[in-house]
């Protein structure tokens, strides 16, 4: 794993309950966002914005497992959501940036909730 995601995994474990929810109600959020924001760019190739995409949706798939996981109090740890991440920007680099700036938004964002 690089190190801005590892930065970004010792903030997540410092998250309370609450917080911890509220950044991957906030992910999910964002990630929604970047696909409709790929697949209105007319710049990019269709087949390139359905790879970009499926790669994307394959992190908002883990992310809403992880919110049922925190909602139904079964352990699913931190470290391994983040490994996930950092699989799926390996196998599409260009969604590198735009998902790292994802989870830094949710992070500020939650990070600012009360604990």
């Amino acid at each position: 794993m690089d190190s801005e995601i590892n930065n970004c995994l010792k903030k997540i474990d410092s998250l309370s309950k609450n917080q911890k929810a509220a950044y991957y109600e906030l992910m999910g959020h964002e990630l929604t966002i970047i696909i409709r924001s790929i697949w209105s760019d007319q710049v990019i190739d269709p087949e390139e914005k359905l790879e970009r995409i499926k790669w994307i949706n394959e992190i908002q798939h883990r992310i809403i497992s992880k919110i049922s996981h925190l909602r139904r109090e079964i352990d699913w740890d931190d470290s391994d959501i983040m490994e996930m991440i950092h699989f799926y920007i390996e196998k599409k680099s260009e969604i590198r940036q735009e998902v790292y700036n994802a989870i830094l938004r949710s992070l500020n964002v939650a990070l600012n909730k009360e604990k």
